[in-house]
């Protein structure tokens, strides 16, 4: 329900794609090749960069999850329940021989960080962690500006993201993009 709500008020940068409803997997990598056509087309240099995030779900750390999630109106007692819980779970091996005695834990001296990559709370958080680090780089970045030949149409693309992968850009070097 949060996602929906987040959603439903724009409380989500429109440059995130994974684990958003309505959007597909292939919009961004539309976008991407649109945008290496229109930069041939142009002739305009660009520098496009793309990163890949690693078990992401896994370096979530569950107090910056719960205070992106009541920024966007995570309920304070979800976020109590979220956290002990991550705190007190004990994680056992299952093999075929069974599932093992011996546990670790969330302690001082061994840290277990991260909502899990099984967790069904770690995308809707990833997203609301993305978002906000994507607002802060389109407020500050320059990005990639484009617009036809007439000048009626005009975008500057920043940032695109799809769960953990993101693709940054920048094309003008020397021309200064209109404010939105």
């Amino acid at each position: 329900r949060l996602l929906h709500h987040a959603c439903d008020h724009n409380l989500v940068n429109p440059n995130c794609f994974g684990s958003m409803p309505g959007k597909e997997c292939l919009d961004p990598v539309f976008v991407k090749e649109l945008e290496y056509e229109l930069a041939r087309l142009t002739r305009k240099p660009a520098v496009i960069n793309d990163d890949d995030s690693r078990a992401n779900y896994d370096r979530i750390h569950a107090f910056v999850a719960n205070v992106i999630g009541r920024s966007k109106g995570l309920s304070k007692k979800v976020c109590i329940v979220h956290g002990k819980t991550l705190k007190e779970a004990k994680y056992h091996v299952k093999t075929k021989l069974g599932i093992s005695d011996r546990f670790i834990q969330h302690g001082r001296f061994y840290p277990l960080l991260g909502t899990g990559q099984g967790s069904t709370t770690s995308p809707p958080m990833w997203l609301f962690i993305c978002s906000a680090l994507f607002d802060v780089y389109c407020m500050k970045a320059r990005g990639a500006f484009y617009e036809s030949p007439a000048k009626y149409t005009q975008c500057t693309l920043h940032i695109l993201g799809f769960v953990d992968d993101t693709c940054r850009r920048i094309n003008a070097f020397n021309h200064t993009p209109p404010p939105d």
